[in-house]
């Protein structure tokens, strides 16, 4: 498991409090896409930073690297909300 998969599934357990067998059986099963919920999960933290103040383009910065990934993945995520 990759770093950032393992962020992912962690910010997914949040929304399965309590549930986590369920959160594993529906990755296992395939029910839920990891690059959808990594994109919800580069949208949402872009948002927080931003709401605490952070410029926009700083934050998505902040966020490409803690997600190890690149800046442009990061603002396709941001700005083309599928």
């Amino acid at each position: 498991m990759t770093h950032p998969e393992s962020r992912v599934r962690h910010l997914l357990a949040g929304y399965f409090r309590g549930q986590e067998r369920l959160l594993e059986e529906l990755l296992a099963e395939g029910l839920i896409d990891l690059r959808t919920a990594e994109r919800q999960a580069i949208r949402e933290e872009v948002e927080r930073l931003a709401r605490d103040g952070m410029g926009r383009c700083e934050a998505m910065e902040v966020v490409a690297q803690r997600f190890c990934c690149s800046y442009e993945k990061v603002r396709a995520a941001v700005y083309q909300k599928k």
